[in-house]
C-alpha cells in the first residue's frame, strides 16, 4: 500500500476530528459525573449537618473555615443538606422549598471573659453601673434592676476564590471568615442549585471554511446543519 495514501490529508482530518470528539465526550462525562446528585436516601435524616472541610487562622488573627459546595436540586436533597432547616425557613417565608435556590447557614459561638469598669464613684452600690467597651462588644450592667445592656458587632465574610491554573487545573474554594478572635464557627450548612448542563449539540446557521479534497483547496462556506461543539466560548 502506498504510504502517501495512508497519511492522506483526508484521513488525517478525520482522525483529528475523531480524537477531538473522544476528548470532548470524556470531558463532558467527567463534568456530569462531578455534579451528579444521585444519592441513596438514608433511613434517618441527620439533625445537624456541617460542610466544613478545613480551618485556619491568618496572620491578622482572623479565623477562616473552608466549606464544601453542595449541589441540591430536589426538595429532599435541600432538606438533607441543611438538616431540615430549609423546610422551616420555607414555612416562615410562606413559600415552597422548590423556590429556594441557594442557602447558607452559619452557626458560631463567641466566648470571652472581660473586666468591667465601675462607672459611678458613689458609696451607694445601688447607683453603680459597670461597663465594658471593646472593638466587638459594648456592654453596661446595672445591678439595681439586674439588667444587661449590650451591643455586639458581627463581621462574617463569605468568599469564593480559585487556586491553580490551566496547567495544574483550577480548583474553587468557599471561605467564611470571622473577624472576632474570640469567635468560633461551629458549622456551615449550605446548598445551591447544580450548574446547568453544558449542551454541545446545536442546530443553526454555520459560517466558516471548508476543505475541498477534490480540488485540494480551502474555501468559505455557509449552511444550515447540526453541529457538536468541542469548545464553547
Amino acid at each position: 500500500m502506498n504510504e502517501a495514501s495512508i497519511f492522506s490529508p483526508k484521513k488525517i482530518f478525520f482522525a483529528v476530528c475523531l480524537l477531538l470528539l473522544c476528548v470532548s465526550l470524556y470531558t463532558n462525562y467527567q463534568q456530569q459525573k462531578q455534579i451528579s446528585l444521585i444519592h441513596a436516601e438514608p433511613e434517618h435524616q441527620p439533625e445537624q449537618v456541617s460542610h466544613i472541610a478545613d480551618r485556619f487562622t491568618t496572620n491578622d488573627s482572623v479565623k477562616h473555615v473552608v466549606y464544601t459546595e453542595v449541589y441540591a436540586k430536589t426538595n429532599y436533597e435541600k432538606s438533607t443538606a441543611t438538616g431540615g432547616y430549609v423546610d422551616s425557613l420555607a414555612k416562615a417565608l410562606a413559600i415552597s422549598v422548590s423556590r429556594i435556590e441557594e442557602l447558607t447557614r452559619v452557626k458560631a459561638t463567641i466566648q470571652d471573659k472581660v473586666k468591667l469598669q465601675i462607672n459611678s464613684d458613689s458609696l451607694n452600690s445601688n447607683n453603680r453601673t459597670y461597663s465594658y467597651h471593646g472593638r466587638w462588644l459594648t456592654a453596661t450592667v446595672n445591678p439595681a434592676d439586674t439588667t444587661l445592656d449590650y451591643a455586639y458587632n458581627v463581621e462574617l465574610v463569605n468568599t469564593r476564590y480559585s487556586r491553580g491554573n490551566w496547567l495544574t487545573g483550577k480548583r474553587w474554594y468557599n471561605d467564611i471568615s470571622l473577624a472576632d478572635p474570640n469567635g468560633l464557627i461551629n458549622s456551615v450548612e449550605r446548598f445551591t442549585l447544580p450548574p446547568e448542563r453544558v449542551r454541545r449539540l446545536g442546530l443553526g446557521v454555520q459560517i466558516g471554511y471548508r476543505y475541498d479534497f477534490a480540488q485540494n483547496r480551502i474555501s468559505p462556506s455557509i449552511g444550515l446543519g447540526l453541529s457538536y461543539n468541542f469548545v464553547r466560548f
